[in-house]
């Protein structure tokens, strides 16, 4: 099958892999320039975007979304996931034929996230940089969890991939002669 019909995937995979690392490491720098000391955040600086619902922060996570997998053996796991997710995604691509096109752009959505963290867990070692910061219902309702454009594009790409089972599948054109 290959990827021939699939530049598609390429695109989005590289383009939000790219524009997740730019975003954080453009929040970072803003927070550490411009972010003040939060009480909601503990004391530690952030920037208010709306008013008692969202923040950039600087927040370095060791595990992965929504707070799993924080501590040793199981951070190291994830790590490891993330190393084979990568070429298993790709892999898993090149065989989706071209006409899946709600999968294939799924799938690039999980490699640019795979691809985001991994690349935080390699090279700043500290844990996964995540800057986007919710409160829901008001500062005394639910905070979300601390998440970066990474984390959106995978909870995104399962979305896209519950939303394709439940679809009509698509049909090849038959070519009438």
């Amino acid at each position: 099958m290959g990827f021939r019909g699939k530049r598609i995937f390429w695109i989005l995979a590289l383009g939000l892999a790219a524009a997740d690392l730019f975003t954080k490491w453009a929040a970072f720098e803003a927070v550490r320039t411009q972010g003040v000391a939060s009480y909601l955040h503990g004391g530690e600086k952030a920037i208010t975007v709306i008013p008692g619902f969202f923040y950039l922060t600087e927040v370095w996570n060791p595990g992965g979304i929504w707070g799993i997998a924080q501590d040793g053996w199981k951070s190291t796991a994830l790590v490891v996931f993330r190393v084979i997710a990568v070429p298993a995604l790709v892999l898993l691509a090149a065989r989706t034929p071209a006409i899946e096109r709600r999968l294939v752009v799924a799938l690039s959505m999980f490699c640019a996230g795979a691809i985001g963290n991994l690349y935080d867990n390699l090279i700043h070692r500290k844990g996964v940089r995540d800057f986007l910061d919710f409160f829901l219902i008001g500062e005394s309702g639910y905070h979300y969890p601390t998440f970066n454009l990474a984390d959106a594009c995978i909870v995104c790409a399962a979305l896209l991939v519950a939303l394709d089972a439940v679809l009509p599948r698509p049909t090849p054109q038959t070519s009438q002669a």
